[in-house]
């Protein structure tokens, strides 16, 4: 994702439930105006979701940045914690859990609709950046 793109957007949310809806109507509206389709914005809201509600579930409370590119297709979200060499900072092993789990499934949906994907830790809290695959 261009870091320097002069389209990129960033949006702090708090750390509540309720964010995860509120950065998916930001996502949403921006990529709208920037004509994007009607099945990439759907893709880009399943990814924000997944990614904010982690962010909220593993987080301290602190607010959650969403920043989105379309420029470059994609999607950053910083927000929540892990320690080195967790699961979240290895996107490849990112999987969907068994059907009959009660979670476990977001990580996995988000490496199935995006590419390019990175996973830090920036100042204490993860950092996840990914690419949509065609641009559309």
């Amino acid at each position: 994702m261009s870091a320097r793109s002069p389209d990129r957007v960033s949006r702090m949310f708090k750390a509540e439930p309720s964010s995860s809806e509120a950065a998916r109507a930001f996502v949403e509206l921006f990529l709208r105006n920037h004509h994007t389709s009607k099945n990439t914005v759907n893709d880009f809201l399943v990814v924000t979701s997944e990614l904010v509600t982690n962010a909220v579930t593993y987080g301290d409370g602190t607010p959650i940045e969403v920043s989105v590119d379309p420029d470059g297709w994609g999607i950053e979200v910083i927000g929540g914690h892990a320690a080195e060499g967790s699961y979240v900072l290895s996107p490849a092993s990112w999987t969907m859990a068994d059907r009959d789990k009660s979670s476990g499934r977001g990580l996995g949906i988000v490496r199935l609709l995006m590419s390019d994907i990175a996973a830090s830790i920036e100042n204490g809290y993860v950092s996840i950046r990914c690419r949509y695959p065609q641009a559309g």
